[in-house]
């Protein structure tokens, strides 16, 4: 964690052992900051020092989220995900 970042456990700790059909939240990561660029930037960071073991992750998918045009304007609806498959 850093200045700005907040991590909020869900029922992972080190050593627990977690099967592949596990599908819960292991972990949240938020980031705030005075202004949204700033907040991108920190939660980007964020997720580039981000590291879990042995179960796949949306940190790539969220890393790239967080590049897209659409989402840097701030001009998006819930339906963006959806929307922009890539």
């Amino acid at each position: 964690t850093g200045m700005g970042i907040r991590l909020d456990g869900g029922t992972a700790y080190t050593g627990g052992v977690i099967t592949r059909y596990y599908d819960s939240l292991l972990t949240k990561v938020t980031a705030w900051a005075p202004t949204p660029e700033k907040a991108i930037a920190r939660m980007d960071r964020a997720l580039r020092e981000f590291r879990i073991r042995g179960v796949s992750t949306n940190i790539a998918f969220v890393e790239n989220l967080l590049k897209h045009p659409v989402f840097l304007s701030n001009d998006y609806t819930t339906t963006f995900i959806d929307e922009t498959p890539e």
